[in-house]
């Protein structure tokens, strides 16, 4: 279910039957229909549009890593989460932050609060 709590002006979502819109202004998350709008539910092809390579596996776990920043996706069995590595001079921060994620429009907020710029996404 979608909460439009979570919407912010720039994310996608998605109208039945496979209809993605992009949310242009806040009049967008108010008049919105829940039951006629669902979260974009995040794939390897939702990944790749949003710039994101697979980068390898181990066992039943996938690293995805996005091209321009330090943000990887973990795929582990059907769940992701969303993990960010920062530098410090030449001390690595390893996965400092972790946070479980499903949708599309959660991993755009992610991105967008660890990098200040929206997620280039090819829909």
């Amino acid at each position: 279910m979608l909460d439009t709590k979570e919407l912010r002006i720039g994310n996608y979502i998605q109208y039945l039957p496979m209809e993605f819109k992009r949310v242009d202004k806040g009049t967008d998350i108010d008049m919105l229909s829940v039951k006629d709008a669902m979260p974009i539910e995040l794939c390897e092809d939702v990944l790749v549009k949003c710039g994101f390579v697979n980068s390898g596996k181990e066992g039943t776990t996938c690293y995805y890593r996005h091209l321009d920043t330090s943000i990887c996706i973990v795929k582990e069995r059907d769940r992701y989460s969303f993990r960010y590595t920062d530098k410090i001079g030449d001390f690595t921060l390893r996965n400092n932050v972790i946070v479980p994620i499903e949708y599309l429009h959660q991993l755009q907020n992610l991105h967008y609060f660890i990098t200040g710029k929206e997620l280039d996404i090819a829909m």
